[in-house]
Parts: C-alpha cells; structure tokens; sequence
C-alpha cells in the first residue's frame, strides 16, 4: 500500500539500465575516494623508511628532504594530491547530468594517474615493496578507472554521450 515498485515507475517494463549504470558509477566513485583518503593513513612501502610510517608522513619528510632517498623535495608534495583529488570527486558526486559526469571524470583521471606514478615511483616498480596504502591507492585508481567508463559510455537523459 502506497509502495510503487521502480518498474511501475518506469512506465512499466523492465528497470531502466541507465539508473543502474550511474548508481554504480557513483557508488564507484565513492569507492575510490574513500580508498584514496584511506591510503594516506597506511604504510605506504612493505619494508623500508615506509614500512612504518603513514604515506603522508612519508610523504612529508620526501618534501622536507629529511629522508636520503635521492627523490627531489616537489615528489613528496605530489602525493597530496590524491586526497585533495579524492575529496573533489565527493564533492562532485552530487552534480548531475553531462556536466557532472565531464566533472567527475576530470577530476578522477588526473588523481588516480597521480596515484599509480606514486606508487609506481615509491616501489620502483616491485610490487613486493608495496605497502597497505598503495595497494589502497591502486585499488582506488582500478575502482575510478571503471567508474569513468561507465560514466563515459552510459547516455545522459537526452541520450548524448559524455564525450
């Protein structure tokens, strides 16, 4: 009583795919950026200087120079922009429509890139020096990566496609 199922709504028929397809690009989304605030909070190397540190203490001390590692001091500042990036993407998960997903999709790309270089720069590509906050990280950059393909292939309301 007073319960209208979606199908109903929907003119009858079949759910439509496109409400589907955004939820889950959204719901990706959010994924990504809860993943992306989670990493900096994780060891971001196995062994090592990282092993027992946050990533964004690491990160600190790659920007003060206070670690020998060789890596220029800008390298630890980049790191920063995988939460500021992610706090964006919450942030644009409200706007609708083509805009929206153009949004959405410009701020995912960049940070989840910035996050897989990290990562790929702080390991030097062994993937057995990897710790919990860049494995966190890579599984919001895989996360994201979906997300914009849905987004981008998924019509908006009018039938146009994102790009």
């Amino acid at each position: 009583m007073g319960t209208v199922d979606r199908a109903a709504r929907s003119g009858g028929g079949a759910i439509p795919v496109k409400m589907g397809a955004v939820a889950l690009a959204r719901v990706l989304f959010a994924f990504a950026s809860g993943l992306w605030l989670t990493a900096i909070f994780l060891p971001a190397t196995a062994a090592g200087a990282g092993a027992t540190l946050a990533s964004h203490r690491l990160a600190d001390l790659l920007a003060t120079g206070a670690l020998p590692s060789g890596a220029p001091s800008w390298f630890g500042l980049v790191w920063y922009v995988v939460p500021v990036g992610a706090a964006l993407l919450l942030m644009a998960l409200g706007l609708g429509g083509r805009r929206g997903a153009l949004i959405r999709s410009a701020v995912a790309v960049p940070t989840a890139a910035t996050a897989l270089a990290f990562a790929l720069a702080v390991c030097d590509l062994d993937l057995q020096r990897l710790g919990s906050g860049l494995w966190c990280a890579l599984a919001g950059v895989v996360c994201a990566a979906l997300a914009v393909g849905v987004e981008i292939v998924q019509p908006d309301e009018r039938g146009r496609h994102v790009l």
